[in-house]
């Protein structure tokens, strides 16, 4: 299952939404944390395994993309 997530960096958090899932969100102080929470959020979701779930990642800020490390 492929679901596209945004990927959002504000001065003290991350936080992450998806078009594919409407009223998704989650917040994280770091991005690998954030990954985690998405991704476990995702699979709770749609009542399916982690590994099910496949996040095509967008940045608000092409910059953050570098931050994050990816």
């Amino acid at each position: 299952m492929k679901l596209t997530v945004c990927f959002h960096r504000d001065a003290e958090s991350w936080w992450a939404d998806s078009p594919s899932v409407p009223g998704f969100y989650a917040a994280a102080e770091d991005f690998s944390e954030l990954v985690a929470l998405v991704r476990d959020g995702l699979a709770f979701h749609f009542d399916v395994d982690e590994d099910r779930i496949e996040i095509f990642e967008q940045f608000e800020d092409p910059r953050t993309y570098l931050e994050a490390g990816v």
